[in-house]
This record gives structure tokens, sequence and C-alpha cells, in this order.
């Protein structure tokens, strides 16, 4: 093992991975690579628009990367700033999800409470978690928002895309990013939070017409053919 270049560790969790294995300056390289992959997925996501996102969407995207910077950062350094970073970024991309998922097509006055506590309670948390060293709260919450995405997201998608073949698309790559998230690695947690990204952002802003899964990234376009099975029959509306 080589002299780390970033001094001691003052992380408080450290992974299986030797450290400095490859170079001084890298502490877990196999998990600072992999980290990147969040920002490979966000970049692919920002420059898949015909125009550049702009507000809530940017938001997203911008929140996915950080996912990726900060833990490459923690990974690459092993010092404590760099893990709260790390956990906390996680919050700045659950929060926006869940806030566009129970605020859609909500009251003006809804939407204002709702982004009020939705703010007021990331606050505490990262109040809490920097300040007191409080790690329950960060996990219970980020889990909680985690469940919110994976749960809602396919019931939105059930609710408000017309097409049968779209919405039977757009509900099995949620549940691929979903069962991706829960193998707790880089690359499959950065897939999954694209697949949820993807996803909150199309039914929530836009109507759903044309099937958007050939376009995104690899490997979600393979695996919706994968999983794409008989259409089910659209529901007849009452006359």
């Amino acid at each position: 093992m080589e002299t780390s270049f970033w001094g001691p560790q003052t992380s408080y969790l450290n992974f299986c991975e030797e450290d400095y294995a490859i170079t001084r300056y890298i502490a877990e390289f196999i998990n600072t690579l992999s980290s990147l992959a969040y920002i490979a997925y966000g970049l692919y996501g920002l420059l898949s628009y015909p125009q550049f996102p702009t507000g809530s969407r940017l938001l997203l995207w911008c929140g996915l990367m950080g996912v990726g910077i900060c833990s490459s950062a923690y990974h690459m350094t092993l010092k404590y700033h760099t893990q709260m970073s790390d956990e906390l970024s996680m919050h700045l991309l659950t929060t926006p999800l869940v806030y566009r998922l129970i605020t859609f097509k909500a009251s003006p006055q809804r939407t204002m409470l709702i982004g009020t506590v939705l703010s007021s309670l990331f606050t505490l948390v990262m109040v809490t978690h920097v300040v007191l060293d409080e790690f329950v709260l960060h996990a219970v919450t980020f889990a909680s928002g985690v469940l919110i995405v994976a749960t809602q997201s396919p019931k939105m998608v059930s609710e408000h895309v017309p097409d049968p073949r779209t919405r039977q698309n757009l509900r099995n790559i949620s549940l691929f990013g979903s069962s991706c998230f829960a193998f707790g690695w880089h690359i499959f947690t950065a897939i999954g939070s694209y697949t949820a990204v993807v996803v909150v952002d199309l039914v929530t802003l836009e109507e759903v017409v044309d099937d958007p899964t050939p376009h995104l990234a690899w490997p979600v376009p393979f695996v919706a053919r994968r999983m794409a099975g008989p259409v089910e029959p659209s529901k007849a509306k009452a006359g």
C-alpha cells in the first residue's frame, strides 16, 4: 500500500477494497471509478434534450451528477467531510424526485406547503447529520425517499401514460431501476437513479406520446426489449 496523498483516514466508513492499491492519490480505486457512472448518466440525460433543460428538470440531472462527484471524492480521499458530502448528495437527488411526484397536478397552495416541508426536512437532516454526526435520521429519510420514488413512479406511469406499449415499457424500466438500486453498488445504483430521473421527469412534466425507451442510455433500451411482453389492453372509457 502506498502512502496516502490525502493523509490519514478520517471517515468512519471503509469498504472492503484495499486502500491505495493502485495510486497514492486514490484510496479506493474501483469505488472511485464506478462512482463516475452517475456523472456519465447525468451528462447523457442533459444532452438528450433538443434544448438544454432548465428549472426542476435541470435540478434532477445536476443532482444525479452531484452524487457521482461527491461519491468519487469520498472514495478517493476517505475523509470525513467528503463522506458527509457523499451522504448528503443522496438527499439532493431524492428530495427533488419526491417533490416532483407528490406535487404533480397539486394546487399552488399545496405545492408550496410540500416544498416548505421538504426543504425544512432536508435542512434538519443536513444539520443533524453534519453537526451532530447523527446517522439514523439520514438513513431513515433517505430510505423513505427511495421507497416513495420506487412505489409512486410505476403508479404514476399507469395513471398518466395513455399508450399501452409505452406504459408497459416505462413500468418495466421502473421495476428494473428499483431492482438495480437494491444491489447497492455504484454501477447498479447509478442505473437505478438514472431510470428514476427519466421516469419521474417524463410523467410529471409532459404528456408521454412516443415511447422514449429506445433513446435512453444503455442498458435501459436492451432491458425494455427483453422485458416486453403482450401489451395490456387499454381501459375502456365509460360513455
